[in-house]
């Protein structure tokens, strides 16, 4: 593999889980304060009051966050476990699709809290 495969291949897996922890962390620390329908995690359910907006906000960047390190953690190991067998660009690829994926997990956990504390009213 040369060297502009590998730093495509690590830099292309690793954009991901970190703008995941770099964001996640801001909107955990720093969250939108008011109902906004263009910034910050927007649902139905986390709309429907200002302490579900509240809650919504901390808990998906808490959870970004932790999405984004735990990826930052286990992309590595992946890459150097799969990077004999594959080929970079395909690896690449793989690990994108798979980070892009898990995004779902936070809103589903999310969404699984807001319908427990905050049941339609």
């Amino acid at each position: 593999m040369t060297s502009f495969q590998e730093i495509f291949l690590w830099t292309g897996s690793l954009y991901i889980p970190i703008l995941l922890a770099v964001l996640g962390a801001a909107f955990w620390k720093h969250p939108q304060k008011t109902i906004s329908g263009n910034i910050g995690y927007r649902t139905r359910r986390s709309r429907q009051s200002q302490a579900a907006w509240d809650a919504a906000q901390k808990l998906s960047g808490k959870y970004l966050c932790i999405l984004g390190i735990a990826q930052m953690i286990a992309v590595p190991v992946v890459l150097l476990l799969a990077s004999p067998v594959c080929d970079p660009f395909s690896l690449s690829m793989i690990c994108m699709t798979a980070e892009v994926l898990l995004i779902a997990v936070p809103v589903i956990a999310v969404e699984h809290y807001l319908k427990i504390h905050f049941p339609k009213q």
